[in-house]
């Protein structure tokens, strides 16, 4: 969740919502301030100084650089076992839709 703006993620339940079925694990999001300590929020990273490390998001292209901040911080256990050009990923996921390959 990173994006042009500075704030790009923001949450905000109704006093009377259930939040026992929310989570939200290994996510880059980028906002100024963020409250992590809910439950529903862990392994959580936010507005990285050197950006996500994208190839070309202005363009669409999400794939990650070399040296992206995304590349293995992520769950293997919540990642699916495919990336979204379906290449496999690794014992080590990396955050986000695709998968960094050497």
């Amino acid at each position: 969740m990173y994006g042009n703006a500075f704030e790009e993620f923001l949450v905000e339940f109704d006093e009377n919502q259930e939040t026992s079925d929310i989570l939200f694990s290994h996510c880059l999001v980028r906002i100024d301030e963020m409250d992590i300590s809910p439950s529903y929020f862990q392994n959580m990273f936010n507005n990285v100084n050197s950006g996500p490390g994208f190839i070309a998001p202005s363009d669409g292209d999400f794939h990650l650089t070399e040296n992206s901040f995304c590349r293995d911080r992520g769950d293997a256990g919540l990642i699916l076992g495919t990336d979204l050009d379906g290449l496999p990923r690794d014992s080590e996921p990396d955050l986000g839709c695709y998968e960094y390959l050497d």
